[in-house]
This record gives structure tokens, sequence and C-alpha cells, in this order.
């Protein structure tokens, strides 16, 4: 928010629906952001939230910031058709930011057709990367007007805090109980990331070594995780697999700069934001195809490996690599580093501050007769954000 902000001639607003005091990792940067005109609509116990109060404090806050462009994230959730149904009926054009892609999910054809419709409503769109401008399109916006790099991390955080974590080595892996040389996963340990396929392809390469090789690291937790460590045990590797649960923000890079690799083997993921982390650090990634971050980001062979998250023998050699080939490994790491420069913050600031200009000059959609009253219906059935 800071980097956009510095880069606009006008003010940036943002709206809050509710302040999650269960992320404590992010009062910093929240604290950044209201700086910038951050508006707060409720308080972390504020309790459940009826429709009727969403709308009205929601409708009251666009009211008040009186915007030229809305920003609306994603279309899921009942806050944001509410805020296009805002935008629709106060005649202010609206920008969606997503990273959904075709094939993250089970698509149902009629929720495709209410898509299209918002969509097509839309001045611009603010995606993350390729597979999401595609799918964009497929739902009827035109590709002038779809803007890419909304799926970015702070570079620097990652690239500074990996740095001092390799050069205070022995200090870092005392203090987190690091193994020696370790393959990495960040992420919630739910089924569909795929690290039971990546226990069974580790079982075969720690089958396949004498040497003590490499460890494997899990930050992050689930409600796979008994799972995961009932199938590493099972496999005869729980002495070589470390569940080191959530670790917060500021300790993230030090598990990125003394690991070997990062691998992500998802078999659904719209993005992928562990593999700019990642990068950003100097480590090389591995990739399920799955994810949708693998066409702008990942080069097979020059800063990681595309793999199929169905084909553990594949990743069982991919494994083997990294452990007997460290010199190769660590310049795919400087080259990883290397390639993420280009997909940072400025960029994000750039590409969001294009989708704004570009649905301004766009201009509002009118709505037909009851259209509105329609999206606000509609809304009344989805999930609620809050």
């Amino acid at each position: 928010m800071r980097a956009l902000q510095s880069s606009l001639q006008h003010d940036l607003k943002v709206i809050e629906l509710k302040c999650r005091s269960e992320y404590p990792e992010f009062a910093a940067a929240r604290d950044a952001v209201r700086a910038l005109h951050c508006r707060t609509l409720f308080a972390p116990d504020a309790g459940a939230i009826s429709f009727g109060r969403l709308r009205g404090m929601l409708y009251r806050a666009l009211d008040d910031a009186r915007p030229d462009a809305l920003f609306v994230n994603g279309w899921s959730q009942s806050s944001a058709i509410l805020a296009m149904a805002w935008s629709m009926s106060h005649q202010v054009p609206f920008v969606i930011a997503s990273e959904s892609t075709a094939a993250d999910q089970t698509r149902v054809a009629w929720r495709e057709g209410v898509k299209c419709l918002l969509v097509r409503r839309a001045g611009a769109a603010f995606v993350g990367g390729r597979r999401s401008a595609q799918y964009l399109r497929t739902l009827g916006l035109p590709e002038a007007s779809i803007f890419q790099g909304y799926d970015a991390v702070d570079n620097e955080h990652f690239a500074a805090g990996a740095e001092a974590a390799r050069r205070a080595a022995a200090q870092v892996r005392s203090a987190l109980n690091l193994p020696g040389r370790y393959l990495l996963c960040v992420a919630r340990l739910i089924p569909r990331k795929g690290f039971a396929m990546l226990l069974e392809a580790f079982a075969r390469y720690r089958a396949g070594t004498t040497t003590a090789g490499l460890d494997l690291l899990f930050v992050g937790d689930g409600s796979d995780r008994p799972r995961l460590m009932q199938l590493a045990a099972a496999l005869g590797i729980d002495a070589g697999v470390h569940f080191h649960g959530f670790q917060g923000y500021d300790r993230l890079p030090s598990y990125y700069g003394l690991a070997e690799a990062l691998i992500v083997p998802s078999r659904s993921e719209p993005w992928g934001l562990v593999v700019n982390e990642a990068m950003a650090s100097a480590l090389p990634v591995l990739v399920s195809s799955a994810c949708g971050c693998t066409d702008d980001l990942v080069r097979h062979g020059h800063n990681g490996f595309v793999i199929d998250p169905t084909n553990v023998k594949e990743l069982t050699e991919l494994v083997r690599f990294i452990d007997a080939q460290p010199q190769r490994v660590r310049q795919l790491g400087r080259n990883a580093h290397a390639d993420i420069g280009a997909w940072g913050l400025d960029h994000f600031a750039a590409q969001c501050w294009g989708a704004a200009k570009a649905a301004v000059a766009t201009g509002p959609s009118r709505p037909f007769a009851l259209e509105v009253f329609s999206l606000e219906s509609f809304a009344r059935t989805r999930p609620g954000l809050l």
C-alpha cells in the first residue's frame, strides 16, 4: 500500500471490514495501511455480523470515501458483491482484484454465468498472472482491461532476512532448531497441498541414500498435520521430517535462507505466494504445474523446476538432484533471486495504478432495471467475510 501511495497523484483509501486480532504478525502492516486513510468497520470482538448491518456499514463507508475508482477483492464474498452493487448504483467504475484461474477448482455452470455478468460490469481487472488473465478473458473482460502483478510480496524483506540468516547460520539453526540441510514446505497443512505424495517421494529418496542427506521441514499448520505425521512414521522417515507449525512473518526469511529448496506439490493453487518469498530469498523452487504462478515465475531448469503433482518418481529424482548438486542448486537460487526482482512491490503499484486509470477511462457501467437489487439479493446468499 505504501508503494502504491507513493506512485499516485491521488489519495488511497482502504476499507477494512474487520480487524482480525488473531493475526498479530500483520499488526505493523495494518498500522502502516491505517496511516493511508484506512477505515475499519467492525472490531475483532464484534461477533456475528448480520447482512443488513454489513450492507449499511459498508455503504456508509463508501459514501464517505467517494472514490473515483473502487477495487473489489474477488467475487465470492457477500461484501465484494455489495461493493459492486454500490459501485453500479453510484456510477463509480470498479476494478476486480483476483488470482482465480479456470483450473484451481471445479467450476459450476450457473456460477460461471453469474461471474460473467459481474466481470463484464468491471472497468478493469488486477490479477495474479497469465492464468488469471486467461480466465478473466473467458469470462468476457477485454485483454486491454486486464493488468497482471496482483500476487507480489515485499522482496526486500525476504532477501534481507534470508541473507542475515546465512551470515549467522550456526546461531539461527540453534535458535530455530533447524536440521543441517533441509527441503522446505511453507503452507497450510490440508489435503489439496499434496504433501502425502511428497512424503512418499521423500521416503523413496531416503531409502536410496546411505548418507545423512536432506531432511524435510514443514512450516505451517492445518487439519492434515496428524495424518501427515502418522504417514511419515509409517514410512519410517519421521526422524527426518520436522513440523515447526506456524511461524510469524519476521521469522520466515530465516527458514528460507537456510533451506536447500522450496517444494510446493499442490494439486490445486490459484497462485502460491510462498514461491515469491522463496525466490526473493535466493532459494530454488520445485513447484507443481497446478500452481498458477508457474507460468509467470518458474523457469524449468533455470530457477527451479515445474513438477507433476502426481509423479512420485519425478519428484524423488529431483530431491536426489538437490542433494547431490549443491553448486548447481545455489546457482538456481541466484537465478531465482534475479528473476523475482521484476515481480515486486513497484510492479504491483504500477499495474494497480494502470488498472485504476483503465477503469476510469472506460467509465462506469450503467445497470439495467433491478440489477442492483438482484445483486444485493444474490449477495445475501453468499458466505460473509466476517
